[in-house]
């Protein structure tokens, strides 16, 4: 599992729910 990836992830997704 790479958590490398998961902070752009939900930065992505607050983005998005913003």
């Amino acid at each position: 599992m790479q958590l490398n990836y998961l902070p752009a992830y939900i930065q992505e997704c607050h983005i998005k729910h913003t």
